[in-house]
């Protein structure tokens, strides 16, 4: 018979050890530093699914963080969700009193209603048209859920919305910030007809997804995940106006829109996240300010 986990809640992060599986991007850094706040001993794990199930066994942590593009984006998807799932069964055997999964909003399907609920994860037929990254996603909410409601084990999840900050070189921002420091007005008015001008998206700074990550890791408990987003939406033209005002670019409205007015959405639903009394700080002016700020001292 599999032993019970015992679920302590709130989770208090002082002295804990806390194992972070690095990612690819910059999230992992940001949450070390969230956790490193809270007077918790972070240790750094490998970045293979199989490399971090090897640390969980060497370092016995009492809590664990991963995401779902840690295991190697070239190999089968087979092979990253049976890594994956080593990652988890380790955990649970090991007798790891916390874990969160976190994955990219990429997860929910584009047709889903908006803003995105956590109940409209893709679990029918349409699953098996999502991108592998959305698929190994999945199979990780699909993992805390079973361990949870099994065996009793504290394993919780978060979908994030796409991340920007110093650092990010992927989503909206990064690419309209590149464009306009590369091509000035001529770059931002091309990559805002390329995006769509009223497309609407949602962009959280990365500093303040890793703080509600740990905030939820401390303060969350149950089996169904948690959005972390901004709250709101802003349209592709609207954001390229705030950028072309903090680089002093001469955009003018027309620049600002686009002949492929799409109007696509995606934004998150973020209710259960601001139930828990967490509310971003990075207003987003003052996130794209600083952000173009530290690519233009990249270019320099």
């Amino acid at each position: 018979m599999i032993e019970q986990h015992e679920i302590t809640f709130p989770y208090p992060l002082t002295g804990k050890c806390v194992l972070i599986g690095r990612s690819p991007g910059l999230l992992a850094d940001r949450v070390a530093d969230a956790l490193q706040d809270q007077a918790a001993l972070v240790v750094d794990g490998d970045l293979t699914g199989a490399g971090l199930a090897a640390n969980i066994l060497e370092v016995r942590p009492d809590a664990v963080i991963f995401f779902a593009d840690i295991a190697d984006a070239t190999a089968p998807l087979k092979d990253r969700i049976d890594l994956q799932d080593r990652i988890f069964q380790t955990a649970f055997d090991c007798g790891v009193e916390k874990l969160m999964f976190a994955a990219p909003a990429v997860v929910y399907p584009a047709s889903a209603p908006q803003p995105v609920m956590e109940i409209f994860v893709e679990d029918g037929p349409g699953a098996a048209d999502m991108p592998d990254l959305a698929k190994l996603a999945l199979a990780g909410l699909r993992s805390c859920a079973h361990y949870r409601t099994n065996y009793g084990a504290d394993f919780i999840a978060a979908v994030h919305a796409t991340l920007f900050g110093p650092g990010e070189i992927e989503g909206a921002v990064a690419e309209l910030i590149s464009a306009a420091q590369r091509d000035g007005r001529r770059g931002l008015s091309e990559q805002v007809f390329k995006l769509g001008g009223g497309s609407r998206l949602e962009a959280l700074h990365t500093t303040d997804a890793a703080s509600a990550l740990v905030h939820l890791l401390a303060g969350y408990t149950g089996e169904m995940h948690v959005n972390v987003g901004a709250g709101y939406d802003i349209s592709v033209g609207d954001l390229a106006a705030i950028i072309a005002d903090i680089g002093r670019l001469p955009l003018d409205a027309s620049d600002a829109t686009s002949r492929r007015e799409t109007m696509a959405r995606h934004v998150l639903n973020v209710r259960r996240l601001a139930a828990t009394g967490w509310q971003p700080r990075i207003g987003l002016r003052e996130g794209i300010a600083e952000t173009w700020g530290a690519m233009a001292a990249e270019r320099r």
